[in-house]
């Protein structure tokens, strides 16, 4: 399992979400009425960017692909790394007090 950055849970997924996105301009009117000029930018669905979130607090982490995977990659790998030290530690204090007696 993986640790949000922003919540600090324990995570084994992210949550994907993309989306067409579509800026416009609201206009103020000389007749005191507004105007929405919905055709300044659109972006289509392939050009939208993904959006990565935490599971848990629904706070957005990332917008890159490869960066999402890094955030639940490396978790594990240094929890690994962090057991296996552990383990070693263990065994060497084990060791330790079987030389004192």
């Amino acid at each position: 399992m993986s640790i949000c950055p922003k919540c600090k849970a324990e995570i084994d997924c992210l949550f994907w979400d993309r989306y067409p996105h579509q800026e416009g301009t609201l206009n103020l009117n000389k007749d005191g009425t507004t105007e929405i000029d919905e055709e300044f930018n659109t972006i289509s669905m392939q050009e939208a960017p993904s959006i990565y979130s935490c599971p848990n607090c629904s706070k957005e982490l990332t917008r890159d692909d490869e960066e999402a995977e890094e955030i639940l990659k490396d978790k594990d790998e240094l929890k690994e790394i962090v057991a296996k030290k552990l383990k070693k530690m263990e065994k060497e204090n084990a060791n330790n007090k079987r030389k004192n007696k």
